[in-house]
This record gives C-alpha cells, sequence and structure tokens, in this order.
C-alpha cells in the first residue's frame, strides 16, 4: 500500500509537471492535487450538500474535461484494502457559478458562488481505483480518481474567477454517500458548501474537519482538475538536412568565390558533403557565418556587420575516397547561382578562449533564385563563398557541431585538376563539419526527426522496446519508415568496433547484423488520461509488421567520439540509417498523433544487439521504452527532452516543374529563352549555371529538350516564390 501511496504522488508531480489531458485529448488548464497523506471527503451529493471551490481563468480556451477525487464516506474504513467494487454512483451534477468576492455579500463576508452559468448531468465517467491512506484515528480511506467529458464545452473569460461544485447522484438506497476529496494546494479563498434547505453557501473551515487537518492546514481546497480541447505543436520545420552550428568553440572558415593571385592555398572556397534522403528539389538555403577580425575584443556587436554584397551557391557531385589515405571532395560542378536578395539575422557571440578573442554569428537564410533537383541516395557537396562589401572583413563560413560522412574541404575547382584539402579546427586541430540547413517546397517526408550527431545516444530496443510519436500533417500513407541506430551488448555495456575509429581512417569490419525488426504503430494515450502513466505513450495496436534483416537497407552514416569511458579513453559509436519498404502503406488521418515502435531482433547466438538513436528535434512528449503493460518515460531516465531519430516517407505525387527556371509559377517564353540560350552547350561542368541541364551530365541536348517540351505552357507550378 505504501508503494501505491507513494506512486500516486509521483503520478502527481509528473502531471502537474507535464500538463495532464483529458480523456478526450484535453490537456491541463488548472490542477489542485489530492491529499495522499492528512486528506478528507467532504460529503457532497445531490440529497445535499454540494460542495464547490474556485478558480481562475488563466487560459480562456473552454473547458472540455474534468478530473476529480473522491471516495465513499465510512466505506471499508476497517479493510487495509478496498472490497471492490466500490459502492458506484450514478452520475455527477456539475455546475459551474460567477464568484461573489469576499465583502460583496454583507450578509456571508467571504467569498462563495454566486450566479449559475453551467449545469450538465453527467452518466458517463471513468472510476479508478488511485490508493489508499491511513487516518490516525487507525482508519483507511480509499481514493478514487474520477474522469469525464463535458456534455458541452464551459465557456469562459480570461482573468476570471469561477467556482465549481461536482455533487454526486447516489443510487437509491445506497449505504455509502460520495465526498469530495480536499487538495494539498491552496488558491484564493476556501471551499463552500450548499445546504438546499436553508439556501446558502457555508464556507468550510478548517474547524469542522477531523483534528489531524487542523494540525496541518488552515485552508480548505478541493482536489480537482480543469482541462482544455488539446492542441498538439505545430509540426517541425520541413528540413531536408540540417547541420548545427558550434556554439561553444566553432570557428568560421574565410570562402571566397574567387582565387587570388597571390597565395590561393592560404585561402579558398569551402565546400561540405550531404545526402539526398528523398529526391524532393532543394528550394532554400540556411547558413550561419562570421566576420573573421570585426569587433574581435568587443564582446557584443554594435551596429551593423561589414555584410556581404552577394553570395556564391555551388552544388557539385561526389568524388568518393579511393584509399583508406584518401578522403572524399567535390567531383562535377552541376549547380552554381549568385544571391544578392537574402537576410542576414544576429544569432549570438561566443569567446575564443585560446586566442581570447570574440567571434559574432549570423544566420543567413534565402531562397534558391534556381531550384537544385537532387536524386535520391546521392551525395552532393555544397559549397558557399561570399562577396563581402568591405574587404577589410572577409566573410567566413561557420563550422557545425554535427558530422556526418567526410569532413568539409576548402580549395578550388579547376576542372578535371581540382585542388582540395581538409579543414582542421584551429584549436583542436581536428578535422570539422560545416554550419547549414537545406529545406524544400514539396515532397515525400512526412516527419523527420533528424539524429543527433554532436550529443546523441541509442537506447537498447528489444525488450523493453523504444517508442516515440508523431503527428500527420497531410493524411498521406507512409509507404517507408527511415531511421538511425547502432549495436551495442546486450547488457549495453559496449559499443561494437568502440575503438576503431571508423572511416576513413579506419574501414569497419561488416556489421553484426539482425534477425530483423518488429514495427509497429499505435493510437495516442494523451498526458494525464491514464492516472497510472500521466505521461503520454503508446495505445491501442493499430498495425504490426515483421521486416527481416535481407528486406532491411543499412547504410552507414558516420562515427562519433565519446569521452566517457571508465577508462577516460575515446571511444566511437557507429551509427547507421535503415531503410525499410513497407509492402503495405500504413494510412492515417490528417491530425491525429500516433507512436512508432521499432525493435530489433539479434541475430541466435550474437552478442551484440541494437540500440536506436535519439534526435536532436523534440517534438511534443518524450520518447518511451516499454511494452503493453507499462512504459516508462524516457524523460525521467536520461536527460529531457529526449526523442528519437527517424524518418517518415509517402509517395511523392507532387507534379513538379523543371522548366519554371525563374520561379514564378510557369513555363513560358522567359523561360524558353533561357533554355535556348543554353541548348546545345557542353561545356556545364565548367560553370555551373547551365540551367536546361536537367540530368546534369555537362550538356544541354535532346533529353533535356525533351523534359522542357513537357513542362512548356504549365501554369500550376509548384515552388513558386512571390514574384510580383
Amino acid at each position: 500500500m505504501k508503494k501505491l501511496l507513494v506512486f500516486s504522488f509521483v503520478a502527481i508531480f509528473l502531471m502537474m509537471a507535464a500538463g495532464a489531458q483529458g480523456t478526450n485529448g484535453g490537456t491541463g488548464k488548472w490542477l489542485q492535487p489530492p491529499d495522499m497523506e492528512y486528506g478528507v471527503n467532504i460529503k457532497s451529493t445531490e440529497s445535499e450538500p454540494i460542495v464547490a471551490d474556485d478558480w481562475k481563468c488563466e487560459d480562456p480556451r473552454e473547458i472540455v474535461d474534468v478530473h476529480f477525487w473522491g471516495s465513499y464516506i465510512g466505506w471499508g474504513i476497517y479493510n487495509s484494502e478496498p472490497p471492490l467494487p466500490p459502492p458506484g454512483v450514478d452520475a455527477f451534477i456539475i455546475r459551474i457559478y460567477k464568484d461573489v468576492p469576499a465583502g460583496a455579500d454583507p450578509d456571508f463576508p467571504y467569498s462563495h458562488p454566486g450566479e449559475l452559468l453551467y449545469e450538465k448531468r453527467v452518466t458517463e465517467f471513468k472510476e479508478r481505483y488511485y490508493g489508499t491512506i491511513t487516518h490516525p484515528d487507525k482508519s483507511y480511506e480509499h481514493k478514487f480518481y474520477y474522469s469525464l467529458d463535458l456534455p458541452e464545452p464551459f465557456y469562459q473569460r480570461e482573468g476570471t474567477v469561477y467556482w465549481i461544485s461536482i455533487a454526486a447522484v447516489m443510487p437509491d438506497g445506497s449505504e455509502f454517500p460520495w465526498g469530495w476529496e480536499t487538495s494539498t494546494a491552496h488558491w484564493n479563498d476556501n471551499a463552500c458548501r450548499y445546504w438546499f434547505y436553508n439556501n446558502y453557501w457555508e464556507e468550510i473551515l478548517p474547524s469542522q474537519l477531523p483534528s489531524w487537518y487542523q494540525e496541518h492546514y488552515r485552508t480548505v481546497d478541493m482536489a480537482f482538475e480543469l482541462t482544455v480541447e488539446f492542441e498538439p505543436p505545430p509540426p517541425l520545420e520541413p528540413i531536408k538536412w540540417q547541420q548545427r552550428p558550434d556554439m561553444e568553440q566553432g570557428v568560421n572558415i574565410i570562402s571566397i568565390p574567387i582565387m587570388p593571385s597571390q597565395n590561393p592555398v592560404e585561402r579558398g572556397t569551402v565546400a561540405d558533403d550531404w545526402l539526398c534522403l528523398d529526391a524532393s528539389p532543394v528550394s532554400d538555403l540556411h547558413f550561419w557565418g562570421s566576420y573573421p577580425g570585426w569587433l574581435e575584443n568587443e564582446p557584443d556587436p554594435t551596429g551593423d556587420p561589414p555584410g556581404v554584397e552577394a553570395f556564391r551557391i555551388q552544388v557539385y557531385s561526389d568524388a568518393p575516397a579511393t584509399s583508406p589515405q584518401d578522403f572524399s571532395r567535390p567531383d562535377k560542378l552541376l549547380y552554381e547561382v549568385w544571391v544578392k536578395d537574402f537576410t542576414e539575422t544576429y544569432v549570438a557571440s561566443i569567446f575564443h578562449f585560446w586566442d581570447e578573442k570574440w567571434e559574432h554569428k549570423y544566420r543567413y537564410d534565402l531562397d534558391l533564385p534556381r531550384i537544385f533537383w537532387q536524386k535520391r541516395d546521392k551525395i552532393y557537396w555544397l559549397n558557399i563563398s561570399a562577396i563581402p562589401k568591405n574587404p577589410d572583413y572577409l566573410w567566413g563560413w561557420e563550422n557545425s557541431m554535427d558530422r556526418w560522412g567526410d569532413f568539409a574541404v576548402r580549395g578550388w575547382y579547376l576542372d578535371p585538376d581540382n585542388w582540395w584539402e581538409m579543414i582542421k579546427h584551429p584549436y583542436t586541430g581536428e578535422n570539422i563539419d560545416m554550419a547549414f540547413e537545406l529545406t524544400t517546397c514539396e515532397g515525400p517526408i512526412k516527419w523527420l526527426q533528424f539524429p543527433d550527431m554532436a550529443n546523441g545516444i541509442n537506447i537498447l530496443s528489444l525488450d523493453p522496446v523504444v517508442a516515440d510519436d508523431w503527428l500527420c500533417i497531410k493524411g498521406k500513407p507512409i509507404t517507408e519508415i527511415h531511421f538511425w541506430g547502432s549495436y551495442l551488448s546486450c547488457d549495453g555495456q559496449v559499443h561494437w568496433e568502440q575503438r576503431n575509429p571508423g572511416p576513413p581512417e579506419n574501414p569497419l569490419p561488416p556489421t553484426p547484423g539482425l534477425s530483423g525488426f518488429w514495427i509497429s504503430f499505435h493510437k495516442n494515450v494523451p498526458a494525464g488520461v491514464d492516472p497510472d502513466m500521466p505521461w503520454s505513450h503508446p495505445g491501442e495496436l493499430i498495425k504490426e509488421i515483421w521486416v527481416d534483416f535481407k528486406d532491411v537497407k543499412e547504410i552507414y552514416w558516420d562515427s562519433v567520439p565519446h569521452s566517457t569511458g571508465p577508462d577516460g579513453l575515446i571511444w566511437w559509436e557507429h551509427k547507421f540509417y535503415y531503410i525499410v519498404r513497407l509492402e503495405e502503406p500504413f494510412k492515417q488521418e490528417e491530425g491525429t498523433i500516433y507512436w512508432l515502435n521499432i525493435g530489433a531482433t539479434p541475430l541466435p547466438d550474437s552478442q551484440w544487439c541494437w540500440g536506436w538513436e535519439t534526435s536532436k528535434d523534440h517534438w511534443n512528449d518524450n520518447a518511451v521504452q516499454g511494452s503493453e503493460e507499462w512504459w516508462e518515460d524516457l524523460g525521467q531516465i536520461y536527460e529531457p527532452p529526449i526523442d528519437m531519430a527517424f524518418l517518415l516517407i509517402t509517395e511523392d505525387d507532387t507534379d513538379y516543374c523543371e522548366g519554371d527556371f525563374d520561379r514564378d509559377g510557369d513555363v513560358d517564353g522567359s523561360d524558353l529563352a533561357i533554355f535556348a540560350a543554353d541548348f546545345g552547350r557542353t561545356d556545364c561542368y565548367f560553370t555551373g549555371d547551365c540551367e536546361g541541364d536537367f540530368d546534369y551530365d555537362g550538356d544541354v541536348d535532346g533529353s533535356d529538350l525533351a523534359i522542357f517540351a513537357a513542362d512548356f505552357g504549365r501554369t500550376d507550378c509548384p515552388c513558386a516564390l512571390n514574384v510580383p
């Protein structure tokens, strides 16, 4: 029984912390939890008296659910366990009143309910045993938790004080009347009770309650919770790729578009690679940068930054490393645009302790004037370089806290004789990646929570299994599930090949592999609905599938160093990217929250199990771990918030217009003029500005003409900019 009591306290605390939710998906707006140590029940029935307590509207949304705690007076008082089933209640009458403030009524100087605003009889409600406490007089009180949906919402006004009464309609001949439980929380004035016969509201004082209550409280308040309609957080931003800036010891790397006549090796143009996950086009670009040497002795920037006249954006194909001593680098120039229309936003200033200088970081956002069309599962290189407004302060691209693939490079594109070198951090001496973000206008991505490549961990997912939630945005069925994970011993103590730094320094052996994955989809149980597990968690099973490992595509993602080993040595976690194509798409409903469970079954006699990787992105509630009977909030085990890394894909039915070069929503004469000027060119890899080279094969020929001809005349092109 002590365990039940302790759990009740934990449950209440978590409900208060998470914002408990109602039976129909409401979210908490007012909570006065029950007193599970000295609390008592106060009779509140339609045969009088009825009890009421006040609250203040701080959220103007209408109230849709009411939750409260109560017990049966005199029932099972000599039993340490409740003699279930309880006596029962036929219905509850919910009334809401205006407030009569203290001093406003000369006959009754205390505050109390006034004009009746709302009254409903509710016969459908949930009653669940909550816990038992022992009173100092050795009697037992068995408390219950009640949840009900209001037949009609109660509309309220922000900043207004109201009173709510909850009265039970008892079955005929009932021996044990129902009582409303007192709360540990006090707000405003004491609760009141109404006597029909005398037609007045009486203030309930501690002196009217048992002596043990009087010893601990000088006020009387009731245990209840009011919830409003649940509004899920907005969906995550539709990002295709993101490498976050390093805001602790990040540096800027000067990136200029034109090779200087002297010392070209000391300064170059900078590039970093990314993987196309879904084949949707790149329409927008976001990145971070700063001005080396500008106000380096000042902690805060004053005035406007030196500024950039124009950015040159280039995209290259990938030249993979050919040996462990080699590194991948940009190959063919596929795309080039110059951009003068962009926003520059100050982000923060960080102090470089190694050279005692300040660096003032900015974020840049721009729409690409010409879309970059990419192909799924292809690696590309992004080059961002700048022409500064002030030649005394060149612009530098910021490095990232995240890792992926091979490291960033600096050099010059001199087709066919390219010169590139990897970039090292000036303080740590480590190779770096650059900070940028790619977004799209359309595409098949339904949901993406990117892996945390800086501070992420993997969590064993077998038994118990790990699950995370997402919001269906457009209602299209899921055809593919992509996720990230890594191998570790089944006791979670050792990671596979943890002393091997991995590529490019040292290739990895074949992975241990798995028997396969159990993947399941579940309905959502919102926070607060289940008093035993007040955090949100998976509910009813909708669909479960087994995927044999031979039907899973496993791709090496990257190797991340850690320094948390007991011996103080660096060890490595080798992360992998998994693609599962569903034989039967998972159909879902727009605006609905679902849960995804992914559990891995190791091979027989294998010492290696599998862990799901955590994400840098947080949405709604924490991920959980458990089974149908019990789900543990992972935010109570690891530092919250904690979410898992996964990507949901649907069929891409977007009818793109590759011929809409100027992004004005149509393919017309202006686009034809651009294509005609390009037609017949064979130098596209040298310049990157062949807009008609749709297939990026270095020329504009008949195959490109066929694509343009199919688009010509269209006026419904997606991804158009707001062109005046």
